[in-house]
């Protein structure tokens, strides 16, 4: 920690002066007379940093204070208020200096957008100092072709710019499906209130005005960053919790799925119809129970970033009708019916059978969760082009939202709105790995109608 007040004011000038503070204050109106004495001062201490008080304050004496390398001067008397905001400043920059220490950022990219150049060289070099990765841009359209290749924590966005302005590149970067989550400050001379607050509708986090004050701006973005990096560790902690918590529940539920089915296969003993009806029960609970974990040790696979597919051969209405045989236990509960129509007859394709019926069970659950008891649920299997079709139509109330594709969204659910239960998570998991095998998801819905989703896969 730096001390408040460490500072010399010297007035004898010798050759062999010894000063231990980080500031001294030449105090003399003779620096004229004095200059070989003060030179050999300053060169002996270069860890010292020397500012001189006089009365005098010619353009004579500023020159030479210049060359001397001395960093201010001030007036007579002396005015402390000015020394004490010096030793404010270096315990400021101190601390960014032991908070950079402490956090680690160097895997933060940063994009910096300014028509001046100049501009443009000083934030890379506050930034630089943070030790980001930064990328300059001094035209706009630099960051555009980029937008959906690189991803960003932070923009740093000039308003006024030619062709694009910043509040038009603030609207793209919101658009971009790669860094819509990413912060936005704007870098600005303009000082109108309602030209900030379109920024802030925007979604910028905050302002940083011209001319800089290079230490503020530093804290501002070394503070905004850290934040992010810490809120990163903190979602990681939690994230990790839930899939561990997830994984040691999938054994205790599989051995009471197992427990359970042999009960009901072996019968031990007469059991009249409610001791059956009360272990069938049991049990769909049960299955129920690995269909959400299942559901959320996915999730967390396909959201890490590791899903590797192992592809096989596999006839598509084989791995349909297992899949709607083993939901039996969902949809036979509301005594509903699924009617499979196979265009394909008995094609293979080349696929990841266990994440294809991953897929499709989630898709069966969803239809059924929405649809109503003793309805039905229709399943077609077809071909179109160089690829294969699922498509599965449910008789539910359907979709009452303007963006349907937002369905596929992470923790998206209309489970509250329709009062069920429901993470969000299926069809997030159903997209990502759809998407791995290079094929695509869609869904169409009309509020009283139902709602129909399609996945294809290429052949």
């Amino acid at each position: 920690m730096l001390p408040t007040k460490s500072y010399t004011i010297l007035e004898k000038f010798t050759k062999n002066a010894v000063i231990t503070t980080p500031l001294c204050i030449l105090k003399t109106d003779s620096i004229l007379q004095n200059y070989n004495k003060l030179l050999q001062i300053i060169n002996n201490h270069p860890d010292t940093e020397f500012w001189l008080a006089t009365a005098k304050q010619t353009r004579e004496i500023i020159e030479k204070a210049n060359l001397l390398g001395i960093k201010n001067i001030l007036s007579l008397p002396i005015d402390e208020n000015i020394i004490h905001a010096y030793f404010n400043k270096l315990l400021r920059l101190h601390k960014v200096s032991e908070f950079v220490s402490e956090i680690d950022l160097s895997n933060m990219n940063v994009a910096v957008v300014d028509d001046n150049d100049m501009n443009v060289k000083l934030l890379a070099e506050i930034l630089k100092e943070l030790n980001v990765n930064v990328y300059s841009f001094t035209e706009p359209e630099g960051l555009v072709k980029i937008l959906e290749e690189e991803k960003f924590d932070l923009f740093l966005l000039d308003i006024l710019m030619p062709n694009i302005s910043g509040f038009e590149l603030a609207n793209m970067i919101k658009q971009s499906k790669l860094n819509s989550g990413a912060s936005i400050i704007f870098v600005t001379a303009m000082s109108n209130l309602d030209a900030k607050m379109h920024g802030y509708d925007l979604g910028a986090c905050s302002y940083i005005e011209k001319p800089y004050n290079v230490e503020l701006v530093k804290t501002q973005i070394y503070n905004l960053l850290k934040k992010q990096v810490q809120n990163s560790m903190l979602n990681s902690r939690k994230e990790n919790f839930v899939a561990m918590l997830t994984h040691d529940l999938k054994s205790p539920i599989n051995a009471e799925i197992n427990a359970l089915e042999l009960l009901v296969k072996k019968r031990f003993g007469e059991m009249s119809d409610c001791q059956n009806e009360i272990i069938g029960s049991v049990l769909n609970s049960a299955k129920y129970m690995k269909h959400i974990t299942d559901q959320i040790l996915s999730f967390y696979k396909c959201n890490q970033s590791y899903v590797k597919l192992n592809k096989e051969e596999a006839v598509f209405e084989e791995i349909v009708s297992k899949s709607v045989l083993s939901m039996k236990f969902l949809y036979e509960e509301k005594n509903q019916q699924i009617h499979i129509e196979n265009q394909l007859g008995k094609k293979k394709i080349l696929i990841d059978v266990i994440e294809i019926n991953r897929v499709i069970n989630n898709l069966i659950s969803n239809a059924v969760e929405y649809s109503p008891e003793n309805s039905v649920i229709n399943i077609t299997l077809s071909e179109k082009g160089n690829y294969f079709v699922f498509k599965i139509k449910d008789s539910g109330y359907g979709i009452d939202i303007e963006n349907l594709e937002t369905v596929f969204d992470e923790y998206m659910s209309l489970a509250k709105k329709q009062k069920r239960v429901g993470f969000g998570l299926g069809l997030n998991i159903c997209k990502t790995i759809v998407e791995a095998h290079k094929g695509k998801i869609s869904i169409d819905s009309e509020v009283g109608k139902g709602t129909t989703i399609s996945f294809s896969i290429p052949v």
